[in-house]
């Protein structure tokens, strides 16, 4: 989780990402939501080379859940984030 002490917003931006799968068959996906758990807001779910760019998540919290199934190994992903209060 990203919560940034008295954030209003958080916005994140990827700088790279590339994960095993495709839209059609998501063997490994990133799940980003706008809150502090997987009940806020989905923002997106991510997969293969689809890089998300920037996302903002308004409540100033954000929840990211990852999925693997440990068989193909990629880059991964790399972002900054920044905090608005």
């Amino acid at each position: 989780m990203i919560k940034p002490k008295n954030a209003a917003s958080v916005t994140l931006k990827f700088e790279s990402f590339e994960l095993e799968g495709s839209k059609d068959e998501p063997f490994d996906y990133l799940d980003i939501f706008d809150g502090p758990d997987e009940n806020g807001r989905l923002l997106g779910r991510f997969t293969g080379t689809q890089n998300p760019g920037i996302l903002v998540a308004n409540s100033g919290q954000v929840f990211m859940e990852f999925r693997s199934d440990c068989r193909v190994n990629k880059a991964g992903w790399q972002l900054k984030y920044t905090a608005q209060s």
